[in-house]
């Protein structure tokens, strides 16, 4: 009889312990599904965040894809320089090409021409077409490239310099600007004082008409001074000496010639 009370009291306890421990372990259970549902909504959020960023970011570059940014004038004479460099040596590399076809393709020629094989000769033409073919095109690439290589060179020249950046020319624009305005002043200026002090009159004119005429009238006159004195001259010039004339004149001085 009294150990079935301790018994009762004892399963009553533990009774009592596990609803205690079953309610902590509900109570944590629910703290922690809270807390998962917390972050599973911060993660829904930053997801979402990043998925707007992505967009973003794929706008841009598809942006930056379709209408790329224009370089600075340096950054540009740089990457064609290093393009420059790469062309220049592929131009080397066709160049060496060539130069090491030229022998077999001499060889080649002359053994399709010379081959008394006939099965062979088909093979040996193809070989050289081949070669002429490779070296045509070769040459096509090559002359490409060196074109390309010297308007490339023109190019960098211009950008490491100064002469297409955005003020070049600007200082002599401003000059040419600033000289047209002063001479159309000027113009202004010369018509107004020459109408005032140069207004032509009929005295004026009259005199000029005079002096005009007595002008011409001195340089008549001198004409025919100038004239009459060339025939003055002429009338008593001696005729020009002949062959036989100069003979003469130089056995007279006592000269040797081939006569004798």
């Amino acid at each position: 009889m009294d150990f079935l009370p301790g018994s009762l009291l004892f399963l009553l306890l533990l009774g009592i312990c596990l609803i205690f421990i079953q309610s902590r372990r509900i109570a944590n259970l629910k703290s922690g599904l809270a807390e998962i549902q917390t972050k599973f909504g911060d993660s829904e959020a930053r997801f979402a965040q990043l998925s707007e960023r992505c967009e973003t970011l794929s706008a841009e570059c598809r942006t930056l894809r379709n209408d790329p940014p224009m370089p600075s004038g340096m950054r540009l004479a740089d990457f064609l320089y290093r393009l420059g460099s790469r062309l220049g040596e592929q131009v080397e590399g066709f160049e060496h090409a060539r130069i090491t076809s030229a022998a077999p393709l001499v060889k080649i020629a002359e053994m399709a021409s010379t081959s008394r094989v006939v099965t062979r000769k088909p093979k040996l033409q193809r070989l050289q077409a081949n070669l002429e073919t490779a070296n045509a095109e070769l040459a096509r690439l090559t002359d490409h490239h060196v074109g390309v290589l010297t308007s490339m060179v023109a190019v960098i020249d211009s950008l490491r310099g100064t002469d297409i950046e955005d003020g070049a020319g600007g200082k002599a624009c401003d000059e040419i600007e600033r000289c047209v305005v002063a001479i159309a002043l000027e113009e202004d200026e010369e018509a107004y004082h020459g109408g005032i002090l140069h207004e032509p009159t009929k005295d004026f004119q009259l005199n000029l008409a005079l002096k005009d005429r007595g002008r011409e009238r001195a340089r008549a006159e001198r004409e025919g001074q100038r004239q009459a004195a060339d025939m003055a001259f002429s009338r008593y010039k001696l005729p020009p000496l002949t062959s036989m004339d100069k003979f003469r004149a130089l056995r007279s001085f006592g000269r040797r010639d081939g006569f004798g």
